[in-house]
């Protein structure tokens, strides 16, 4: 499922574009680890696409304490 050019994504949608289980989205919501997300009435949309949110992942930890580079 391609969901390039989408303002806003449902959880299902961005954890198959993320390859995260439904569980795993939740349990990083919880510890304040998740995408960006917005709520409208009873719906949870995730704004941040699962590309980015997978960079910024990345980002976070190549800049972290200990972090090595292997060659």
């Amino acid at each position: 499922m391609s969901t390039n050019g989408k303002a806003g994504f449902s959880i299902r949608e961005w954890c198959f574009d993320a390859g995260f289980s439904t569980a795993l989205y939740y349990k990083r919501q919880r510890n304040g680890l998740g995408p960006r997300v917005t709520h409208v009435g009873r719906r949870t949309i995730i704004t941040e696409p699962a590309s980015e949110y997978l960079k910024r992942l990345d980002l976070e930890a190549a800049s972290a304490p200990g972090h090595a580079e292997f060659a």
